[in-house]
């Protein structure tokens, strides 16, 4: 069998769960990076954190447009998505004029994974959190949780920015 056949039995295992075979090709035969990193966005779309924790730092977590956390935000693993998060470049281009962090955001708040949605915001920069609102339907109701938590965030923003400037918060405020 040649370097392909093996690069994709990598894959095959991740997919399976089979942390064992994915060690053993990982270190001899397959390339973890093969197809864009098949094997970690494979063990992602699974939810096997085993190998997904094993395969990212000999893989890459942002190919195929950070597949692999968009993959683990809309299927609700949120185990992988703590691995993935710091590892995921969340400003990368993703579809559309979304990034990745926004486009797995969409992805967890559509099937109601608020703790996943929780996580990401987490990890996203004020810049980013305070340009979504505008992006969001109120008409959407899978998105009134995440509407409400970037008007919170966004309203805190605005309040630390005003004691950091004046030093005090003003009174119509309190």
């Amino acid at each position: 069998m040649g370097l392909l056949g093996k690069d994709k039995e990598l894959a095959d295992a991740a997919a399976q769960g089979n942390l064992e075979l994915v060690m053993e090709y990982a270190k001899f035969w397959g390339d973890p990076k093969f197809n864009h990193s098949e094997a970690l966005r494979r063990a992602a779309m699974e939810g096997h954190t085993d190998i997904v924790a094993f395969l990212i730092p000999l893989s890459d977590p942002n190919a195929e447009q950070g597949f692999s956390l968009k993959t683990t935000s809309v299927r609700g693993y949120t185990q992988c998505v703590r691995l993935l998060l710091p590892c995921t470049d969340l400003n990368k281009p993703s579809s559309g004029n979304l990034k990745v962090g926004m486009h797995a955001l969409y992805c967890a708040a559509s099937r109601g994974h608020y703790d996943i949605v929780d996580l990401i915001f987490e990890h996203m920069s004020h810049e980013d959190v305070s340009g979504v609102v505008d992006h969001l339907s109120d008409e959407v109701e899978h998105c009134a949780y995440v509407h409400n938590k970037l008007l919170a965030r966004r309203q805190r923003t605005l309040l630390e920015q005003e004691i950091c400037s004046t030093g005090v918060l003003s009174q119509r405020k309190i």
